[in-house]
């Protein structure tokens, strides 16, 4: 909220564009009251608007230039991985478990504090200021996500149970024990 604000005092993004903020997801009532608070204090209720838990979220990432997790503790976000399948470059906290998929300057960028909103501003700029910028990472972050699909895990998985086997057996491993290889 405090990034987003600091990005409509100073004009928004090159060009005149603006960000819009989505906050998509469940958040303790207290704390979203809080917050809520905090934004239309600032007076910026059509910028930072809040849905709540979405059932499609692949529609909230076709519709989203960046996707931004300014977590203090996840262990790791599916929302990460999902955003960039869908072809949008990502800024993930450090605390995020899911920063380990991110490449800074590549797929994304890295939010070293999530505390520090100064720091998501620079950061949102050197994502979104240039088009080309978000189109390059985006398709680099759709690659990478493909890394981790559900067919390539469980495959490593066969591997390991293969190997595993092969170790208690004696026996080195084979194609056979692995059926996917």
């Amino acid at each position: 909220i405090e990034a987003a604000r600091m990005l409509k005092e100073s004009g928004g993004l090159p060009d005149g564009r603006k960000l819009r903020f989505a906050i998509v997801g469940k958040e303790r009532p207290g704390r979203e009251r809080v917050l809520y608070d905090r934004v239309k204090a600032l007076n910026m209720t059509d910028d930072v608007r809040f849905f709540g838990p979405q059932r499609e979220i692949a529609e909230w990432h076709a519709m989203s230039d960046v996707h931004i997790l300014p977590t203090r503790f996840d262990i790791f976000g599916n929302v990460v991985l999902e955003a960039m399948a869908m072809g949008i470059p990502t800024i993930v906290s450090r605390m995020a478990g899911a920063a380990e998929v991110v490449r800074p300057g590549e797929t994304g960028e890295i939010h070293e504090d999530p505390k520090d909103a100064e720091e998501l501003v620079r950061l949102l700029h050197k994502v979104c200021d240039d088009p080309a910028t978000i189109a390059a990472q985006g398709e680099a972050a759709r690659k990478e996500a493909e890394q981790y699909s559900w067919d390539r895990h469980f495959a490593r998985m066969m591997e390991v149970y293969a190997a595993v086997k092969a170790e208690k057996s004696g026996a080195a491993p084979s194609s056979a024990d692995n059926p996917e290889t």
